[in-house]
């Protein structure tokens, strides 16, 4: 996302939202780790827009990778 933003910005382009889903963590972690990006690239104005929970086969997370809040523990305070 950092570097969309930055490209965007670069060749003038308007980034008109940003979808997630479940993969790295949880719908509420990754919702979160998306804001905290927006955050850091001076972007609140882009919407995000929640994408579904994962279901049947496939929903383990990966916390042993990248960490109970799937962007590697950062416990960054936004």
């Amino acid at each position: 996302m950092v570097l969309a933003f930055d490209m965007a910005k670069k060749r003038g382009i308007e980034v008109v939202g940003v979808t997630t889903v479940a993969g790295n963590g949880t719908l509420e972690h990754v919702v979160l780790n998306a804001q905290m990006i927006l955050q850091t690239c001076k972007e609140l104005e882009v919407p995000i827009f929640r994408g579904e929970e994962p279901f049947g086969k496939g929903k383990e997370l990966s916390e042993y990778f990248y960490g109970q809040d799937g962007f590697g523990n950062t416990l960054l305070d936004f």
